[in-house]
């Protein structure tokens, strides 16, 4: 009964403290295109707003829908950033946070330490894990593959094998109680034998069936290693293709990778103290081709036209990117890997710290309650 009531107290004083915050002034929301997370539903028309869709979208109308008559509009960021400091000057979506071009960041940004000594984030509502894509390999299996089961010798050693029965068959079956085959008859007769078709001669003399029978069991041995060793190539060529890991690119060197130069993923690598991102980001900066990009689509196109070429982002919208078509595109969640920071957040001001506390507890309750799971 009393947690009932205190929870009952709880919802109400959530509703006025936001309610406070935003009904003083009308609430101004920058956002970025970024899918699945916000993507434009409609441009503006007529002077009307800017409509949006995605996951944040969502995530906030959740949030507020304890008071639905709040006042609020979006706007995208003018540069199409997430935000970098450069010579003192913030850009992207922080940087308009910061002037006060708005009053919120509504956006898959990462909650970083750096980040939050110029602007505040409530609770994460997602975390992420680092991951990369890369071009599919072919579904097409090369003919060179069958003739890689064997040395070039052995090959000999099998032809020389194949000839040497058919002729000893000729010669044995040519005085076989009156019965005469061809020497096309004979060769019909081993391909049949070593594709498991059963023979179509049949000798009449002792020799010549001791002849068949051992062939048989040897093609039989034959058949059975090839399928297998012809299965565990494929196997084993598909699986040591491409690295399983960030920190397995390391150990290929004719594979290029990269990220954004705008967002907490190159952050993570430029001043991380981990020695694998230490010597990523040396291998990055130093490449004769720079294999930064300026935005996640170039990126993506990038690994679509090239097989040697890894993106390097985070995960969720990496898992949304390898869900739409053309569908030819490989991902590699990095579980291991050092997070990128504390999993995304929304943003608001340092003196916006009453309305951060009660996004932040919305957050949790939709944590709590599954609707934000639902979202997913």
């Amino acid at each position: 009964m009393l947690l009932s009531l205190s929870n009952y107290f709880l919802g109400l004083s959530t509703v006025f403290l936001i309610s406070l915050a935003v009904e003083k002034n009308h609430l101004k929301i920058v956002t970025i295109v970024a899918p699945p997370f916000v993507e434009i539903e409609q441009e503006n028309t007529n002077g009307s707003g800017l409509k949006l869709k995605g996951f944040c979208i969502d995530l906030f109308e959740l949030i507020i829908e304890v008071k639905p008559s709040i006042s609020y509009s979006y706007h995208l960021v003018k540069d199409n950033k997430f935000g970098r400091l450069i010579n003192g000057t913030w850009t992207g979506l922080i940087g308009e946070l910061y002037r006060k071009e708005a009053d919120m960041i509504l956006a898959p940004l990462t909650v970083t330490s750096f980040r939050q000594k110029y602007i505040i984030f409530t609770k994460p509502f997602m975390n992420a894990h680092l991951g990369f894509v890369m071009k599919s390999a072919p579904d097409h299996i090369s003919w060179y593959g069958y003739f890689n089961v064997f040395d070039y010798y052995v090959w000999i050693v099998l032809l020389t094998i194949l000839a040497g029965f058919t002729l000893i068959l000729y010669i044995i079956t040519e005085s076989d109680n009156g019965y005469s085959y061809s020497v096309l008859d004979c060769v019909i007769n081993t391909i049949s034998i070593l594709t498991a078709q059963g023979p179509i001669i049949h000798p009449k003399n002792l020799a010549g069936k001791i002849m068949c029978i051992s062939f048989w069991i040897f093609s039989l041995m034959i058949i059975t290693y090839f399928t297998a060793k012809l299965t565990a190539n494929f196997t084993t060529t598909n699986l040591k293709s491409k690295p399983k890991s960030i920190e397995d690119l390391l150990n290929f060197p004719d594979i290029s990778f990269g990220t954004t130069t705008d967002g907490a993923v190159y952050a993570a690598f430029k001043y991380s103290h981990y020695h694998y991102f230490e010597k990523l980001y040396k291998i990055m900066a130093n490449a004769d081709v720079s294999p930064f990009v300026a935005t996640t689509e170039i990126g993506i196109r990038r690994a679509r036209e090239y097989s040697n070429y890894a993106f390097i982002s985070e995960t969720p919208e990496l898992m949304h990117i390898v869900s739409k078509e053309p569908c030819n595109l490989d991902l590699v969640v990095s579980y291991k890997s050092p997070s990128t920071g504390g999993g995304y957040g929304i943003a608001f001001r340092h003196e916006e710290k009453s309305m951060r506390a009660r996004f932040s507890q919305r957050i949790v309750e939709l944590h709590e309650n599954g609707k934000l799971s639902a979202l997913r």
